[in-house]
């Protein structure tokens, strides 16, 4: 599990609702996209923010640095 936290405008809320949702790593953020955590955070009765577009970016670029 990475700390999806890393990423900016990503807070433990949100966090918390990606890991409910099975996304727990920066790939598996990245692999799904904005669409993805749109959802996810929907599920979880949050309102996604005007960072979320970014979030995938970041996590390819995290999970990238990361495996390395």
């Amino acid at each position: 599990m990475d700390n999806l936290t890393k990423i900016a405008g990503l807070g433990p809320k949100s966090a918390q609702a990606l890991q409910a949702a099975g996304i727990t790593t920066y790939a598996e953020l990245a692999a799904a996209g904005e669409a993805g955590v749109r959802a996810a955070l929907t599920a979880a009765g949050i309102r996604a923010t005007a960072s979320v577009p970014n979030w995938p970016v970041q996590a390819r670029a995290l999970a990238d640095q990361k495996n390395a």
